[in-house]
């Protein structure tokens, strides 16, 4: 199995153990669009406290990697 491979199922079981659904589809775009930075263990996750952490993936991540616009908030 891949690191992305891995990393995949890894946050499948992280998102169904909290019963959560998953899509399998997005979920694999979500992995592949953080390129090396999830493998990183500084950057793979986010600061949900800092606002200016937030608003940065928002706008690089959200809006710029998976097209979101700003109605999707």
């Amino acid at each position: 199995m891949s690191a992305t491979e891995e990393k995949i199922a890894l946050y499948t079981e992280d998102i169904t153990s909290r019963g959560g659904s998953v899509d399998a589809d997005l979920l694999a775009a979500c992995v592949t669009a953080c390129g090396p930075s999830i493998f990183q263990a500084d950057a793979e996750l986010v600061s949900g406290s800092d606002q200016a952490e937030l608003d940065r993936v928002k706008d690089s991540f959200l809006k710029g990697k998976l097209g979101l616009g700003d109605g999707d908030d």
